[in-house]
């Protein structure tokens, strides 16, 4: 996966859980529901994020989200702001 991020892949244009998004560089938080997430996040830097679902917490939209963190796969929240090409997916 992580070469296919690297090597510039597409994201499709189906409405799936798991489809791909962009982020030019988002903070990762690793909390159950989005309305009780702290300060605490992980950085992730520029490239393609997994996107499995949205909420909306606190007049936020939040994406459910698996990225890589540096050293490994990662899944938290990602604040969809933070998505600058987002796929079509459903809600949580």
């Amino acid at each position: 996966m992580v070469a296919a991020a690297l090597a510039g892949f597409s994201a499709p244009a189906s409405a799936e859980r798991g489809d791909w998004g962009h982020t030019p560089g988002a903070d990762l938080y690793n909390c159950q529901n989005p309305s009780v997430c702290g300060k605490t996040s992980r950085s992730v830097g520029e490239g393609w994020v997994q996107i499995w679902c949205w909420s909306d917490a606190w007049f936020i939209r939040w994406f459910k989200a698996r990225a890589w963190t540096g050293k490994e796969w990662e899944e938290g929240w990602i604040v969809a702001d933070q998505v600058d090409q987002q796929p079509s997916v459903p809600g949580c």
